[in-house]
């Protein structure tokens, strides 16, 4: 009764160990643990000998304080109304941050848009414990490397936090040090699977589910619902022509009733038969299948917004 994460834990340590091989490298731990969970992850950063992980919030550092007593970044930009009750961690500022007694990272502006001050504002922190700049980059920007690059000649001498540049970028830019979370955690997808059992197989006459709606002749109840962000799927923003026909026929398929699922048959994503429910899901089966009680189905879900209820290590 279900969703299991599996993972291949030789094919994943490999994976790892290749990633930190030659870089600098700062592990982010963040949201669900990347499917795995804060402590799992822990266990890793330790079998690298690494001293040093980065967070996105105060409340991550502190859920990570019983598995970790070395240093930790917190990403996210400081603000007035924190209450900072941790003396080992690196804060990072901004315009919008108070004074900080104890070492901080200056977040820079980018494309990314989110947080960060001008490089010609940075002499305004002079008075803090300035032990580095951050530039978190846009995923899979060409001009990343470029923008890294200028940053550096700029600061020269000066430790950068970088995001989203590959390992031959870094290792340009000799005071760069690497902060990764899914690259790295999730960088080799064949060691991490998921599936959710077959709970149930019935035939529908009339209508089913919560919303009572004529959807199905014949449906599977499968284990995994809202509580494991089954069908919490979050809105795209097409940024071409080809993602926005996709985008547009996604809401074609739901207004069809016709919506996929990450439950797969095959090759063959299976439509929900009703809104997911917090443990389960309905799922419309197929002409002629072959699918009974106790079968293991295949879920391709985002590992990043997906619960499970059970990690198998093999």
């Amino acid at each position: 009764m279900s969703l299991v994460l599996q993972l291949d834990t030789t094919r994943w340590q490999t994976h790892l160990i290749e990633f930190a091989t030659e870089i600098e490298l700062v592990p982010v731990i963040k949201g669900n643990g990347y499917g795995l969970g804060f402590s799992r992850l822990v266990t890793e950063v330790k079998h690298l000998e690494l001293d040093l992980i980065a967070v996105d919030t105060l409340a991550e550092a502190t859920q990570l304080r019983s598995f970790w007593q070395k240093p930790i970044i917190v990403m996210q930009p400081i603000r007035p109304n924190d209450q900072i009750n941790d003396e080992n961690l690196i804060l990072t500022v901004d315009n919008h941050s108070p004074k900080i007694k104890g070492p901080v990272i200056v977040e820079l502006k980018t494309k990314l848009q989110r947080f960060g001050v001008e490089i010609s504002e940075i002499s305004k922190f002079a008075d803090m414990q300035v032990v580095g700049y951050g530039i978190h980059l846009p995923i899979g920007d060409s001009s990343n490397f470029a923008f890294a690059k200028d940053i550096a000649t700029q600061l020269p001498g000066k430790q950068l936090f970088v995001s989203h540049l590959t390992k031959s970028e870094l290792a340009q830019l000799p005071d760069a040090k690497l902060r990764v979370g899914t690259s790295f955690w999730l960088g080799d997808r064949t060691a991490l699977s998921m599936y959710a059992e077959v709970l149930e197989v019935r035939k529908i006459i009339g209508k089913l589910g919560y919303g009572q709606v004529s959807s199905a002749k014949e449906i599977a109840v499968i284990s995994g619902g809202t509580r494991h962000g089954i069908g919490m799927r979050a809105p795209t923003m097409p940024a071409n022509l080809r993602q926005r026909v996709v985008a547009i026929g996604l809401g074609l398929f739901e207004a069809l009733r016709k919506a996929k699922s990450p439950f797969y048959l095959g090759s063959k994503s299976l439509a929900f038969a009703d809104t997911p429910h917090m443990n389960v899901s309905l799922v419309q089966l197929p002409k002629n299948h072959k699918v009974q009680v106790g079968d293991k189905i295949m879920v391709r879900a985002r590992y990043t917004t997906t619960y499970p209820d059970f990690i198998i290590e093999i």
